[in-house]
Formats: C-alpha cells, sequence, structure tokens
C-alpha cells in the first residue's frame, strides 16, 4: 500500500511530478494509481495540488472533497486559486510561486504533514483534531 497519493489535474503533472519525487525523497510511497477514488481510500494521505486549473474539473473537487471528508487532505495551493471555504479546517499550504524547488521550505512541511497521516494511520503517532482534515503538529 501507497503511503501518499497526490490529486492533480493534466494541466499540473509537472507540479505533481515535482512534489512526489519530493514526497519519495523523504522516504514515502508515492501511489501512481490512475484509479483516483479508490487510491484516496487505500493511501493514508492526499496532497492536493489546488491550482486554477483543478479548481474547474467536476472529478478533481469530488477527489479533493473525498480526501478532505475522510480526514487525509494536505492542500498544496499553486496559482492563487483560493480553496472553498469548506476547506479551511484542512492543512493549507501556499506554493503561489513555486517552480519546483526541491528545497523550498514549505515543502517540508507538507512533507511532515503527510509523514504525520502515515504514522497516525498505522497506529505509531498520535495526531490530535479539530475536524475533518486537521493534524496538529
Amino acid at each position: 500500500m501507497a503511503d501518499v497519493f497526490v490529486a492533480f489535474v493534466r494541466e499540473d503533472q509537472a507540479f505533481a511530478e515535482a512534489i512526489a519525487i519530493a514526497l519519495q525523497d523523504a522516504g514515502l510511497q508515492v501511489s501512481r494509481s490512475t484509479k483516483v477514488m479508490d487510491a484516496i481510500d487505500l493511501s493514508p494521505a492526499v496532497v492536493v495540488l489546488w491550482t486554477p486549473a483543478s479548481s474547474r474539473s467536476r472529478l478533481f473537487l469530488d477527489a479533493a472533497d473525498r480526501a478532505f471528508r475522510s480526514g487525509k487532505m494536505v492542500l498544496a495551493r499553486l496559482g492563487g486559486a483560493p480553496a472553498p471555504a469548506d476547506y479551511n479546517t484542512a492543512l493549507q499550504h501556499s506554493f503561489h510561486s513555486w517552480a519546483g524547488d526541491p528545497d523550498q521550505p514549505e515543502l517540508a512541511i507538507v512533507i511532515g504533514h503527510v509523514q504525520r497521516l502515515v504514522e497516525f494511520a498505522s497506529g505509531r503517532a498520535a495526531v490530535g483534531g479539530g475536524g475533518a482534515g486537521v493534524v496538529h503538529p
């Protein structure tokens, strides 16, 4: 079973690949499944790549909602697209000017949040919560 799934739309594939590589470099197994809903259900963490393009995709919005409601969402916002107010309790990280640099400090925080979700799912760490999608580091 994979540790994390990265949800994205085709237009954002380069950014998704950069995030997936950073997650793999941190020792996490990234799902490459094309069965989006199954991958979300089977992965302990889901990085949702929120962009102007993804926010217009019905399939993506359904996938993001599933990740959020299951408490697995780590939201990575690119390009200034605001996430819905419903997701205000999710972990959100801004990559507005990110060009794929693996040394971006925010990327290390995303990786840490994914690692905590994976540890929680395996019973290795206690994670406090305040609502769906919330992890308190």
